[in-house]
């Protein structure tokens, strides 16, 4: 029954990182993708952050701008 307790535990630990590798994977991709096209409200914020304008941002940029347009 012990054995069988340690490899649900490990199990469980090697699911755990595999988890957080995909997170952190998905998010490595979302950052580098300028695949989103900007508003001119969106492109407005980016000056206003001291970030030089374009027209395309990855889909998490994207999401960054408007939030913090919005605050």
């Amino acid at each position: 029954m012990a054995d069988g307790g340690e490899a649900l535990a490990k199990r469980r630990a090697y699911n755990a990182r595999m988890s957080l590798a995909r997170g952190v994977a998905s998010l490595a991709i979302g950052v580098q993708s300028p695949s989103v096209t900007l508003t001119s409200e969106q492109q407005q914020e980016m000056t206003s952050e001291g970030l030089t304008a374009t027209s395309t941002a990855s889909w998490l940029q994207a999401l960054m701008l408007d939030t913090t347009r919005r605050l």
